[in-house]
């Protein structure tokens, strides 16, 4: 991963865990963290001024610089030089977004203030991650558990469905795990069949349904080499993970990957794949991953989801 970190900052607990998460990450990659905060008139910080009172903006400006600098301060301590305070008006997906062009990944909190505490995942969060030209890390809020800091010489697991997105989050997660000396555990997710069984053997053409269920694993274990392989050949690795642990399982995608990834430091997903990953802009097992994970999920986004294609 090249560039810089970016981590956007609303004062709240959830981004200030993400700031320092995003340090951490820093400090690993060898990566100046840049730390912004968006605001918006007339609607921001209504604690520092009149609600109704119409604010210059300069005033709405340092307000803002003020609450970064605060959570700067009450995160990174004596660590401040490793960070570049940014103060930004707009929209606060699109300014992060727009900052994280020239970025190696983007750390958001999974809630904030204001909107941000409306759902499990934030609006910005969750614009964030449909729409970043480069992979989003989402810091889970403080209530949803597991650790602040990341541990080193830990474990990194990515979900692989053979498919392209899934291909491109494998390679990070291989670079990811090279970077932190870890084991990276590479899982795949096959389906049972959960209707009767002479009727899924009718349709599925086997003689019994353990039979089915050899074939089902052993396509994915096939599947899960091949993309490793595959994934290793393209992208030959500055430093190598401490190991790699395939494992194909059968169950639910993201309920799988969350368990997974409940004792690692985090969760690599696609942002779309194959099956109910490409219903959506961002696949219903990328979103469910980062709505529900305990731990940091990070979202690389695909080629055809970056604006310039790249």
């Amino acid at each position: 991963m090249t560039g810089q970190i970016v981590v956007g900052i609303d004062g709240s607990k959830g981004s200030r865990r993400a700031l320092e998460w995003a340090l951490e990450e820093g400090r690993i990659r060898g990566l100046r963290v840049e730390a912004v905060i968006v605001w918006q008139s007339p609607y921001d910080f209504p604690g520092d001024y009149d609600f109704f009172s119409p604010q210059d903006d300069a005033a709405m400006a340092e307000a803002a610089r003020a609450r970064l600098m605060a959570a700067i301060g009450e995160t990174a301590g004596a660590g401040t030089d490793e960070i570049e305070p940014v103060v930004v008006e707009g929209d606060p997906a699109e300014a992060l977004c727009e900052r994280a062009e020239q970025a190696g990944l983007l750390v958001v909190g999974s809630r904030g203030r204001g909107i941000f505490a409306r759902l499990a995942l934030g609006s910005v969060s969750s614009k964030c991650a449909h729409h970043s030209p480069c992979p989003v890390a989402i810091v889970p809020a403080p209530d949803r558990g597991g650790e602040v800091r990341n541990r080193p010489a830990g474990r990194v697991v990515v979900g692989v469905d053979g498919s392209p997105g899934s291909l491109r989050a494998l390679r990070w997660a291989l670079d990811e795990g090279g970077a932190r000396r870890a084991t990276v555990q590479v899982v795949t997710v096959w389906r049972g069949v959960h209707v009767d069984e002479d009727m899924a053997m009718e349709l599925l053409n086997f003689s019994t349904l353990a039979e089915y269920e050899k074939a089902s694993a052993e396509t994915a274990r096939k599947r899960l080499e091949r993309s490793i392989d595959e994934a290793i050949a393209e992208s030959p690795l500055v430093a190598e993970p401490a190991a790699v642990e395939p494992a194909a399982v059968e169950g639910d995608a993201a309920e799988t990957l969350c368990r997974f990834a409940a004792e690692a430091d985090l969760l690599v997903v696609g942002s779309r794949g194959r099956g109910s990953f490409a219903e959506l802009s961002l696949g219903s097992v990328s979103s469910k991953c980062a709505h529900h994970c305990p731990r940091p999920v990070v979202i690389v986004p695909t080629e055809r989801d970056r604006p310039d294609g790249a």
